[in-house]
């Protein structure tokens, strides 16, 4: 492209203006923002597995315990 081409010269003005700068900021802003977000959902998730895991594990265990009861030895 040549110097003279009209993109060319908006893209150097915009560039000289400062507003590319702004366009970056606004950018960084957005990511910050959606990875504390993702981070706070990973978080959550994490959490939810362990209770999973362990209301699981007291239900099977809760079962054995009652087959254990009805067909023990009495």
């Amino acid at each position: 492209m040549s110097a003279s081409c009209g993109r060319h010269t908006l893209l150097v003005i915009i560039s000289k203006t400062g507003v590319m700068k702004i366009y970056y900021g606004l950018i960084l802003l957005l990511i910050t923002m959606f990875y504390a977000g993702c981070a706070a959902i990973e978080t959550i998730f994490k959490a939810g597995m362990w209770w999973g895991i362990i209301l699981v594990v007291l239900v099977i265990g809760g079962i054995f315990f009652l087959i254990s009861k009805v067909f023990g030895k009495k």
